[in-house]
């Protein structure tokens, strides 16, 4: 029964999350402003993918080991050691990314007029402050998740974006999107701050950094190179940036609107589905009949799931789009509403195939395969994406890119589930 209250706040959350994104399509109107405003988005929302994927899948199980007596170390010192040894990591990382924004953002964005990308620099800067309270609130999550209290960690979210739309909205009603990107960096802080009093009080505040504790190097283990496979396989929305910026003016920002719903739908699934049955899984790694039950029951619930969202959407999608074509005074049959549409059926691959191939992950996350599925993104990605999207541009511009992505996330998800079939089922006469 707690999956329908976490779905409903993991759905209020990513609502808030599309109009954080969506607003300056929303509010600016698809055209040069809103595309600076979303070329400043994509590298910190890269980089924001990359650790929260990441954090999740290694320091939920991880914390949840820490917990068995037989582990050999305190859980307390060891989340105050990944807490603060992410501090330092997140922070030096973000200051040398900032300084250098004004140099690489125009090779994000090759095809934007220059003038566009200069205006997008300070709000860059500002948008990748927001990582290092994220990372706190990703290690927080990640505690509290490992002990299946998935509830609070969604409230506090939800709190940090209701508190950081009050300078969102203002800002980009003003045109002023510096104080705009101000509204991430209090989202996260909120959802951080939030969340730390209760563990501060539950480990008895902080501890001296346990830079031997045996779970750290476990961990370090699993996370780099899950952040390095992450970090290649999350390049395709770079990019897919990349690619958009040669197309008409106002192409990216709706190519970005359409993929927002596609984007929040798979969150919602992770947080209400993923995750909990990752956890479920684990628990049966070493019992291959009923891991094979709960996976196969848990693709079943994400398949009707997402066909069932998928309709809902649909009519939701229809309802607000009329409001926000009497706000902005937008006929039905304009170029920009006939293209958003078509952009957003266009990329329905991510949602279904997306939503599977998180299960299908979760497999083999929960039996410690951290390797595979990023063997087969990187290959996936260099093998097809990039020339099905860059064949996409040429014949079809942002229509053939968003094509491209759906046939990419659907060959993925069909990999995955070959490989995962053959690890639990092995052939006749194996041993």
């Amino acid at each position: 029964m707690a999956a329908i209250p976490l779905a409903l706040l993991a759905t209020a959350n990513l609502i808030l999350g599309f109009f954080y994104q969506g607003l300056a399509v929303v509010i600016l109107g698809p055209g040069p402003g809103s595309d600076a405003f979303i070329a400043s988005l994509t590298v910190p929302l890269f980089l924001a993918s990359v650790i929260s994927s990441a954090l999740t899948v290694v320091l939920v199980p991880l914390f949840g080991q820490a917990w068995d007596k037989n582990s050999g170390g305190s859980p307390a010192a060891l989340l105050w050691t990944i807490l603060m040894g992410g501090l330092v990591v997140s922070g030096g990382v973000v200051l040398g990314v900032a300084a250098g924004a004004a140099w690489w953002l125009p090779w994000s964005v090759p095809g934007m007029e220059s003038a566009v990308v200069l205006q997008a620099v300070p709000s860059t800067r500002i948008q990748l402050l927001a990582l290092v309270p994220h990372l706190v609130a990703l290690v927080e999550t990640a505690w509290l998740y490992a002990q299946r209290r998935f509830l609070w960690p969604e409230v506090a979210a939800l709190a940090g974006q209701g508190v950081g739309l009050a300078l969102l909205v203002p800002g980009l009603l003003a045109g002023d999107t510096t104080l705009a990107a101000w509204a991430f960096v209090v989202k996260s802080g909120v959802h951080a701050g939030l969340l730390l009093p209760g563990l501060w009080c539950e480990t008895h505040g902080p501890c001296w950094p346990a830079w031997h504790h045996p779970k750290l190097h476990e961990g370090l283990t699993r996370l780099l190179p899950l952040l390095a496979g992450l970090a290649v396989t999350r390049f395709d929305q770079v990019l897919d940036r990349v690619l958009l910026s040669f197309t008409a003016p106002g192409t990216l920002s709706l190519f970005h609107a359409a993929l927002l719903g596609h984007g929040a739908a798979n969150q919602v699934a992770y947080k209400a589905l993923t995750v909990p049955l990752l956890s479920r899984l684990a628990t049966l790694a070493g019992e291959p009949a009923g891991f094979q039950r709960i996976l196969r029951q848990g693709l079943r619930h994400t398949l009707w799931l997402s066909l069932a969202a998928f309709l809902a959407t649909l009519a939701v999608v229809w309802v607000l789009g009329g409001l926000w074509r009497s706000w902005v005074g937008v006929s039905p049959a304009s170029p920009a509403m006939s293209l958003l549409a078509v952009l957003f059926l266009s990329l329905s691959g991510v949602w279904f195939a997306g939503m599977l191939g998180q299960t299908l992950t979760a497999g083999f996350y929960a039996l410690g395969d951290t390797r595979t599925p990023m063997k087969i993104g990187l290959m996936g990605f260099f093998g097809v994406g990039w020339v099905l999207k860059i064949a996409g541009l040429a014949l079809g511009g942002g229509l053939g890119i968003a094509l491209a992505v759906s046939v990419y996330y659907s060959l993925n998800a069909l990999w995955l589930y070959r490989e995962l079939r053959v690890r639990l089922v092995p052939p006749p006469g194996a041993s």
